[in-house]
C-alpha cells in the first residue's frame, strides 16, 4: 500500500532510553512510539499463489505506536517491573491478544525450570572434548550395524497379539538365550 503519509522520527535522548523512543506521524497526526523486543521470534512468510508459503525472515522487534504519552509511559513502567530479571529487555506481551503478558504467564516459569548453571570450567571441558571428537572424526572406524532375523514363535506375543518383554532372569531367557541380547554380552571381548 501507499505509505507516503507515514513517518517515524527518533524522540527523546538516546542515552536515557537507549534510542527506543520515536514519534509516528500518519497524515499529520503525531503519536508516541517505542521500539520493543518481542518475547518470541515471529516468522514472516510470503506467497504468490496462496498455496505455497516461503519463509522470508524472523522478526524479533516491533515499533509499537501508542494513543498518547501516558499509554507509552504506562507500558514502559510495566516493562521496568522486570528490570532485575533476565526478561528486562523483553516486552511482556506478544502480538496477539492470547499472548497478553505471556512472559509472566508462560516463559519466565519455563525458563526457571529449565535453568541449569554450569561453571566456566565445565563448559570449557565439554568444548575441548567436542573439539577432540571432531578432530578425530575420520580416524574412528564406523561400527557396522548388527541385525539378527529371528523366526516368529507363538510364545513371543501375548493373547492380544502384542509383543512380550522378558527380564534377563526370566525362564524364557534360559530356554532361548540366542533370542536375547544382554548387556553382559557386550563385555565378552568378542569383536
Amino acid at each position: 500500500g501507499d505509505v507516503s503519509g507515514v513517518e517515524f522520527a527518533p524522540a527523546g535522548e538516546p542515552r536515557r532510553d537507549g534510542g527506543r523512543d520515536f514519534t509516528c506521524t500518519v497524515d499529520g497526526a503525531t503519536r508516541p512510539a517505542r521500539l520493543v523486543n518481542l518475547p518470541t521470534l515471529v516468522e514472516v512468510n510470503k506467497t504468490w499463489d496462496r498455496r505455497t508459503y516461503y519463509k522470508c525472515g524472523d522478526v524479533g522487534q516491533c515499533l509499537m505506536v501508542y494513543a498518547d504519552e501516558a499509554a507509552r509511559d504506562a507500558d514502559v513502567a510495566r516493562q521496568a517491573r522486570r528490570a532485575d530479571t533476565e526478561w528486562a529487555a523483553v516486552h511482556p506481551d506478544g502480538l496477539t491478544p492470547p499472548l497478553q503478558d505471556v512472559v509472566a504467564r508462560r516463559f519466565s516459569r519455563a525458563r526457571k525450570r529449565a535453568r541449569t548453571v554450569f561453571s566456566p570450567e565445565e563448559i570449557a571441558a565439554v568444548e575441548a572434548e567436542m573439539i577432540a571428537i571432531v578432530a578425530r572424526e575420520g580416524e574412528l572406524p564406523e561400527e557396522p550395524a548388527r541385525e539378527d532375523v529371528v523366526g516368529f514363535e507363538p510364545w513371543m506375543v501375548d493373547a492380544a497379539g502384542a509383543g512380550r518383554e522378558f527380564p534377563e532372569d526370566h525362564p524364557r531367557a534360559a530356554e532361548h538365550p540366542w533370542m536375547f541380547h544382554f548387556a553382559a554380552d557386550d563385555d565378552d571381548g568378542d569383536d
